[in-house]
């Protein structure tokens, strides 16, 4: 009896192994660096959620567009792919849903890879609604300068910096209330449109904001 049980529990043990390494195995290890640009529909200089207040409106809707400009995911290696989105949310520590854009033109390894990252932490939050859809994903972005992106016939988006007292530098907010761990967002005076999943958004002197953030599964 007790060899029986003692059987048993090693049989539960390299079961549990399995299954582990199976799950490892199901989600590679990543890691990204990021440029990221958004427009959301508060007033360009009354954001108040990157100061840990409510947003403006009481709820947000934001659109962006990341740019990784290094990263993997395991193997395969997503330097210069593009990710847009549409993100839903009444306080900035908790979004509640969101949308994902990969670009249409991107290897079928890369969209692989892409849809399997994005439905993981920290970005697995596609709400009821949305998906991960393909699109024609462009950006043009200058850093200190006016950037723009679009995302297919969906979103066509302009940030055009706001500047300080001396008029030569941007302002911005040093360790902003941010989900991704941003250190810095730079603002802008974001304008454009937003035409999908039902929506018709128009942004015109509302909030923009761009910054660089690094994630990483370990």
């Amino acid at each position: 009896m007790k060899d029986f049980k003692s059987f048993f529990a090693l049989l539960i043990i390299f079961t549990a192994l399995a299954v582990y390494a199976q799950t490892d195995q199901n989600h590679p290890k990543w890691h990204i660096k990021v440029n990221s640009l958004a427009v959301d529909n508060c007033p360009m200089t009354a954001c108040s959620c990157l100061l840990g207040g409510m947003p403006y409106y009481h709820e947000c809707h934001a659109v962006g567009i990341m740019e990784i400009t290094e990263g993997n995911y395991g193997s395969v290696s997503l330097n210069g792919q593009l990710v847009g989105l549409i993100v839903d949310f009444h306080s900035m520590d908790k979004l509640d849903d969101m949308g994902f854009y990969i670009d249409k033109s991107a290897s079928p390894e890369v969209k692989k890879a892409l849809k399997e990252f994005l439905s993981d932490k920290p970005f697995g939050l596609v709400g009821e609604g949305y998906e991960i859809k393909e699109a024609d994903l462009k950006l043009d972005y200058k850093s200190g300068q006016e950037s723009s992106f679009s995302i297919g016939d969906a979103a066509r988006m302009t940030l055009t910096p706001l500047m300080g007292g001396d008029g030569k530098s941007q302002i911005s907010i040093k360790n902003p209330v941010d989900p991704f761990g941003t250190k810095e967002v730079f603002l802008n005076n974001g304008k454009g449109f937003y035409k999908d999943y039902g929506k018709n958004l128009t942004y015109q002197d509302n909030s923009g904001e761009i910054g660089q953030f690094e994630l990483s599964s370990e």
